[in-house]
C-alpha cells in the first residue's frame, strides 16, 4: 500500500494466485484485474477519501490539526474488552464512530458504513500492534469485519513515511 496525504492510494494484493491492484488519485480510481482496468464508479470517490483518512490514522489527524474535521465526543464505551472514547465523526462518506484507546489516546477502532462494487456492509476496522516510526505511532495490525463476520487481517510489514512517491503511482494504468 501507498498512500500520499491528503488524497491519494494505491493498493496491490496478491491472492496467491492472481494481483489485483486499485488506486486513486486524488480525483477517481480504478481497479486492475486480470482481465484489464475498470473505472471506480465515481460514487465510491468519497468511500475512497475516508479509507485514506483511516489509514493508521494519520489522515484523519492531520485533519483534525488544520481544524478540518467535524466530530462530537460520545462517552465512554468499550471495544473488543477494551475502554475507549467513542467521537463521532462525520467523514467524506458518512458517519464513522472512531474509538479511541481511553489510556493511549490510539484509534483503535472504526465503525462504519461502507458502498463498494459488491454491495453495502457495516464495517469494523480495529487497529493495534502500535509502533513508533519516525517519531509518528502507526498500528502494524489491521483487523477489518464486515456485517459483523472476519473480512481481513492485516500485518504491516514495513512502513516509510515522508518517502517521495512518483505521481504515475496513482495513475490509472493503460
Amino acid at each position: 500500500m501507498q498512500v500520499e496525504l491528503p488524497d491519494k492510494t494505491r493498493l496491490e494484493v496478491d491472492l496467491g494466485t492472481t494481483v489485483i491492484t486499485s488506486g486513486f488519485d486524488g480525483k477517481a480510481g480504478w481497479l486492475l484485474l486480470p482481465q484489464g482496468t475498470i473505472d471506480m464508479p465515481a460514487d465510491l470517490n468519497a468511500e475512497a477519501l475516508r479509507g485514506i483518512d483511516l489509514t493508521g490514522g494519520v489522515g484523519l489527524y492531520k485533519k483534525n490539526l488544520s481544524g478540518k474535521t467535524e466530530a462530537k465526543f460520545g462517552g465512554e464505551k468499550e471495544v473488543a474488552g477494551q475502554r475507549t472514547w467513542l467521537v463521532e465523526w462525520t467523514g467524506p462518506s458518512g458517519n464513522v464512530k472512531l474509538y479511541f484507546d481511553a489510556t493511549t489516546k490510539m484509534l483503535v477502532a472504526a465503525k462504519y458504513r461502507n458502498t463498494t462494487m459488491a454491495g453495502v456492509f457495516e464495517e469494523e476496522r480495529r487497529l493495534s500492534d502500535f509502533r513508533e516510526v519516525d517519531g509518528v505511532k502507526f498500528p502494524f495490525h489491521w483487523v477489518t469485519y464486515r456485517d459483523g463476520g472476519l473480512y481481513s487481517d492485516l500485518t504491516v510489514k514495513e512502513l516509510k513515511l515522508n518517502e517521495k512517491i512518483e505521481a504515475s503511482t496513482f495513475a490509472k494504468p493503460q
